[in-house]
């Protein structure tokens, strides 16, 4: 992908970008993609995870003099390095209780073998595809961790929590 780093939608493409990685992984590798894909603000709810529901959203931007470390005091040019701080979420129904009688084990375990399964898939390729991504000097990115998301309301699933580094085009002379 090549991106336009004086972009004024770079922070969307970078999202977009991420999705449809995430997205391609699950089609290839477990011929499972989700109804419903999209790049988000913020966090996502749990709306439409029966067909599955796939997301990422831009949590927080961050000034940066040495990635991924957050700036603590005033930069009197600014920062160089600006972080975002990302989650790509993906949400599948689990078995819930029906009559106050819980769900037979081996679904519980169906459940949770694709979920532990489409959370590992997802890292992977999303790691091969910022590895691409940092062949550029401007970006550069750090997956902090993932996180299996207890089944609510019926839905479950993970979230993958993700820095990228973007250099800023703005220097101080």
């Amino acid at each position: 992908m090549i991106l336009d780093h004086n972009s004024l939608t770079l922070d969307f493409d970078l999202a977009q970008y991420i999705l449809d990685c995430a997205y391609a992984a699950l089609e290839s590798d477990c011929d499972s993609p989700p109804d419903r894909a999209c790049v988000i603000v913020g966090n996502p709810a749990q709306d439409d995870c029966c067909d599955g529901q796939l997301t990422v959203g831009i949590t927080s931007f961050q000034g940066s003099t040495a990635f991924p470390i957050p700036s603590s005091g005033f930069e009197p040019c600014g920062a160089p390095i600006t972080l975002m701080n990302m989650d790509v979420s993906l949400f599948r129904c689990v078995p819930v209780s029906e009559d106050e009688t819980p769900p037979p084990c081996e679904l519980l375990a169906q459940s949770a073998k694709q979920i532990y399964y489409e959370a590992r898939v997802i890292r992977q390729r999303v790691q091969c595809c910022l590895n691409a991504l940092a062949l550029s000097d401007m970006i550069d990115s750090v997956i902090i961790g993932q996180d299996i998301i207890d089944p609510l309301g019926g839905c479950g699933g993970s979230v993958l929590h993700l820095t990228l580094g973007v250099i800023d085009g703005c220097v101080c002379e």
